[in-house]
């Protein structure tokens, strides 16, 4: 997913040069052009506003000339563009995991690790980690309100689309043969649920923790070490999120519907190995943020997000402060 994102960055940048090119030679844009020029050109001699002494409200016909669109002007920056493109794959990737995450695998150890031989977890393993990678490359080059923007919008994204799945089980089936039975039906998208909102839940806790340990990184460090930052931060929000997501989804969410609950020590087995997972793919992900980091400044020309200081103020008066 990574690697399909970062050719159609470069694609999606030589096309936009070639579709500028190509509209550059077109008469019937340059005559469009030229119209919108002369009406800016008359626009601005009349660029003063009248504004009545008695009622204090702008002229109408000075307003609507002041509101004029500049249809040569409605496209996205590469900054916009870019920043909608990393929102919609982490947003896709999020949604991906949530729909298949109902699936487990076994994943042999070639070896015993902590008296563990298999890794047991969801199928959202593999794509979920790619949305940390994300985050951060929003969290570094648009800031972490933006990353905020994103994060809040996968929520009501995942939100939507469990409601349209709840929908989808009530409505009566067809006796058709080619559709899927209701059974088959409700074992996809209906034996998962506490799963899905228990995930929702870490989701939450564990992107905003990984905006915060970013950006605390990024002060303590002026700004270096760029894998430093993205891994640890990585590291320690996605412990929290596989603590929180066993926990909801295989021990409260269970036995608030009456099921046999799993103990602490199951609970912490299986986000255990669920978080190795996560560590091993956390740090084999560097390359590839490396990588997408250096396409969003030679493609794009972008710059990172100036870093904040941490700055301390005396609490002693100026007088004082040469003592």
């Amino acid at each position: 997913m990574p690697f399909l994102l970062i050719i159609f960055l470069i694609l999606t940048k030589y096309s936009d040069a070639y579709s500028q090119s190509w509209r550059l030679m077109s008469p019937l844009l340059q005559r469009r052009r030229s119209e919108v020029n002369s009406h800016n050109i008359q626009s601005r001699k009349f660029s003063s506003i009248k504004i009545s002494n008695d009622a204090g409200r702008c002229d109408i016909n000075q307003k609507q000339k002041l509101n004029l669109i500049n249809y040569s002007q409605r496209t996205l920056s590469n900054q916009q563009f870019l920043y909608l493109i990393l929102s919609s794959t982490f947003i896709t990737c999020f949604i991906a995991a949530d729909v298949i995450g109902g699936k487990l695998f076994e994943l042999k150890l070639p070896f015993s690790v902590f008296g563990y031989q298999a890794i047991d977890h969801t199928c959202g393993m593999i794509t979920f980690p790619v949305t940390f990678v994300i985050g951060d490359l929003i969290t570094e080059y648009f800031g972490p309100s933006a990353t905020k923007r994103t994060v809040y919008l996968g929520l009501v994204v995942s939100l939507f689309a469990f409601i349209v799945f709840n929908i989808a089980q009530l409505v009566p089936p067809s006796k058709s043969i080619l559709g899927v039975s209701q059974h088959s039906f409700d074992m996809i998208f209906g034996s998962a649920k506490l799963l899905y909102v228990g995930s929702l839940c870490a989701y939450l806790i564990g992107q905003l923790s990984n905006i915060w340990i970013f950006e605390f990184i990024k002060k303590v460090t002026g700004g270096k070490y760029l894998w430093l930052r993205s891994s640890g931060s990585t590291i320690i929000s996605q412990l929290l999120d596989s603590v929180v997501v066993s926990y909801l989804g295989f021990s409260l969410g269970k036995s608030m519907t009456g099921q046999t609950p799993a103990t602490i020590r199951e609970v912490m087995g299986i986000s255990a190995t669920g978080y190795g997972l996560k560590f091993i793919i956390t740090f084999a992900l560097t390359p590839l943020l490396y990588l997408l980091r250096f396409v969003m400044i030679s493609l794009f020309k972008l710059q990172t997000v100036p870093t904040p200081t941490i700055t301390v103020q005396s609490s002693f008066p100026e007088s004082e402060q040469d003592f």
